[in-house]
């Protein structure tokens, strides 16, 4: 999960304070924008423990692009980033505050309840 509005700039801008920092090594490592590892029925629950309403998670059985449901298929066997900390603590120790899903849902709810 990434809240890209509230996330991306902070890291976009620690990454770009912090190039020049030997310490920090910004130009010769991947980080990784991502607040949280979330599974689907997960993101489900927070949503209807927020909205007080039912929300489940119905997957299917195909997406009608090969590709995709094999990219869906190795994402469900071995995850995403399955050895990445994650959020990055290389960005928190940048300064990023990085949000959270029961925090984005409180600030969308409004929208949807």
């Amino acid at each position: 999960f990434t809240w890209v509005e509230w996330d991306l700039g902070q890291c976009a801008l620690a990454l770009l304070k912090h190039y020049k920092d030997p310490e920090s090594e910004v130009l010769s490592r991947t980080f990784y924008a991502v607040s949280a590892k979330l599974k689907y029925t997960q993101f489900a629950s927070i949503l209807q423990q927020a909205l007080g309403k039912p929300v489940s998670f119905v997957s299917s059985q195909t997406t009608g692009m090969q590709e995709m449901d094999d990219m869906y298929a190795f994402q469900s066997e071995f995850g995403l980033y399955p050895d990445t900390a994650i959020p990055d603590p290389r960005l928190i120790n940048l300064g990023v505050k990085f949000n959270t899903m029961e925090g984005f849902v409180q600030e969308i709810k409004g929208r949807y309840a």
